[in-house]
This record gives structure tokens, sequence and C-alpha cells, in this order.
């Protein structure tokens, strides 16, 4: 005997509530395990095109800005140089905290979700290269030695490449010709840039700037001592720790003059002076 259809369809009835937890379990599952995880892959794939048009349009950019800087440099305009440690060089920088883990399904053979990476356009020293390009730009063209494993999307300074064998001589003509000198330095200070602060301290001291940014309290006071090493001193953290961002130049006394702003130092403002004047 079959049950009346009104009693199959009671809200009471066991096999009804049955199937209405196994509908909601299939709802959650769709969603947790189909459309969150889809949702994220999606997520990605718009990131990686977004990333990857925008660094397409940095390197046309940065094509049409070297052109322009060779034919300064072949006119003898005098050149901003950028020296730094090569390990503060790169276009996107990758860590533990750059990936996402998301729930994986697998649609007929594609595994959506997993281990993402998350890609960062510019790291925070690409960023600061190019700013400090920028603001070269009413002084001179901005150039630099490029790394022997750098990439083509090194982007701010036009880089020039020498062997091992001549560098430090092409590095020495650059600084001799330099209407002035960046030095970018990390809290640490590899040995393999221990000729070039040398090289500052020794003959070009006062037409150079120095620039930090991100300053803790530790890795400025190890920077600090470091650099004492090479007769360069630096001002106490208590005066400085308030910068976000730090450019340090000296007088012809030795003396440190410090400005959270490029523009406000002596040595840029007279740089800037004598670049309006052709001198």
């Amino acid at each position: 005997m079959v049950a009346p259809a009104h009693i199959l369809l009671s809200t009471s009835n066991p096999l009804f509530g049955t199937i209405g937890v196994m509908l909601i379990m299939l709802v959650l599952f769709i969603i947790f395990k189909v459309l969150v995880p889809l949702f994220y892959w999606i997520n990605n794939v718009i990131e990686q095109w977004s990333s990857n048009a925008e660094m397409k349009a940095l390197a046309r950019k940065q094509q049409a800005n070297d052109k322009r800087t060779r034919q300064l440099i072949d006119k003898g305009v005098p050149a901003i140089l950028y020296l730094r440690p090569f390990l503060l060089d790169g276009t996107h920088q990758y860590s533990e905290n750059n990936y996402k883990t998301v729930p994986t399904v697998t649609i007929k053979g594609m595994v959506f979700g997993g281990h993402l990476p998350t890609q960062q356009l510019l790291s925070i020293e690409k960023n600061f290269e190019l700013n400090l390009a920028q603001s070269t730009e009413s002084i001179g063209p901005f150039v630099a030695i490029g790394s022997p494993r750098g990439s083509k999307n090194d982007f701010g300074a036009l880089r020039f490449f020498y062997t091992d064998e001549i560098w430090q001589e092409k590095a020495t003509e650059l600084m001799q010709k330099s209407r002035m000198i960046y030095v970018r330095l990390g809290n640490i200070i590899p040995d393999g840039f221990d000729w070039e602060l040398h090289q500052i301290r020794d003959c070009y001291f006062y037409k150079t700037i120095f620039v930090a940014h991100s300053l803790q309290k530790v890795g400025y006071n190890q920077l600090k001592n470091k650099l004492k090493e090479y007769n360069i001193l630096f001002p106490p953290y208590k005066r400085i720790e308030a910068c976000k961002e730090l450019y340090v130049a000296f007088n012809e006394k030795g003396q440190y003059e410090f400005s959270e702003k490029i523009e406000e130092l002596p040595v840029y403002k007279k740089s800037l002076a004598d670049a309006r004047n052709k001198l």
C-alpha cells in the first residue's frame, strides 16, 4: 500500500528530513569544495594577468627612458650614479608570506586551488628605485652598473654591464664623471660592496647621498656600526626614528646632514642648481 502524497511530503516524515539534510550537505560541499577553490583560482589568474600587463607597460616605459638616458650621456650631460648591493635588486620577491593555500578540487583533470603564488608587481626596493629615478629627472640621467644576474625587468636606472676584469675601472670612471651619487643601503652591507664604499669615502664623499628606508632600531644600529668601519658616521637612531625614508649627506667639514626628503639636502640643491646652470 502506497502512502498518500501529503504524508510523503510532510516535514515530520523522516524521509523528508533525511533528504533535506543531504541536500544541505551537497550544497555546502559544492560551495566549499568547488566554488571557493574555483574562485581563488580565477582571482589568481586575474591577478597574474593584471600584473603581467603592468609589467609590460613598465618595460616599455623603461626602454623609452633608457633610450633618452643614452642620448643625454652621449651629449656629455653629467649623470647621477646609483650604487647599491646587488641583493637589493629584484622585481619579484617571494617568501612564505607571498603564498596562499586554498582547498583543492579536481574537475575533469583540472586542479583548482592549492598552494598558489600571490604575485607582487614590484618589491619595495624597486618602488624605491623608481622614486629615486623620478627625483633625478631635473638633474641628469640616472645610471647604474647592472648585476651579472640582473633581470631585463630591472626598472629605474639605465644599467651598464661590465665583465669582472673591467667593472672597477668603469665604476671609477662613472663616479668621476657623475654630478651626484646615490648609495642605497640595507641593514646588511655585503663584503662585495666593500670596494664601492671605500671609493666613496676616499674620493667622492661630498657629492654622495646615502639612502635608506624601512628603518628599525636594531637594523639601523647594525648599519650605523658597520659604516663606522669606513669612517662614515650616521646620526643616532633617536634623531631619525620618525623618518620613514632617510637621506644622509656630509658637508665639507665631514658633518652629517639628513632629511626625510631628498630635496632638502644641500647636496641635492647644489646638483639641481648646477644642472639648471649647465655646469
